[in-house]
């Protein structure tokens, strides 16, 4: 296979778009992903992620031709929605009786939100997980920013 062989790249969020030791994107995967757009080459991001999650996680100069995110659940580019294939209504209806009478954790996910039904210990922990991972990310580029000028 040649390089004139290759008409898209798909990338995945977690550990490979963001390094699991940065918790950032590498400012060298930021580059070599504008020479491959450069080259005509298509890139698109494949996430279980939602796209609230990637506006807060990838940094605003890193571009893509398109996203596929919560597992190809809701795809679009910067012009429109290309796919998006929501849970049929009644489906919706026996999960939420279930949620009646025996209750658990469940995320609801619209385009532009995303809801709880209600948070026990273990959701309590994952959100404190997710928040210190977010923390350890702002102290590193904070501690980077005050010894690049010195």
């Amino acid at each position: 296979m040649t390089q004139c062989d290759i008409k898209a790249i798909f990338f995945d969020v977690d550990g490979t778009l963001i390094s699991h030791r940065k918790h950032a994107v590498p400012t060298s995967t930021i580059h070599a992903i504008s020479r491959l757009r450069k080259q005509g080459i298509l890139t698109f991001v494949a996430t279980g992620r939602h796209p609230i999650e990637l506006r807060k996680l990838l940094p605003d100069n890193l571009e893509f031709d398109a996203y596929l995110c919560l597992n190809g659940i809701y795809c679009f580019n910067k012009n429109e929605v290309i796919s998006t294939k929501p849970i049929p209504k009644e489906d919706m209806k026996g999960l939420l009786q279930s949620l009646g009478q025996t209750p658990f954790p469940c995320t609801f996910i619209t385009q532009d939100e995303m809801y709880m039904n209600y948070a026990n210990d273990l959701v309590a922990q994952v959100q404190r997980d997710i928040v210190l991972m977010f923390l350890r990310q702002k102290m590193f580029q904070m501690y980077y920013k005050k010894i690049s000028f010195k």
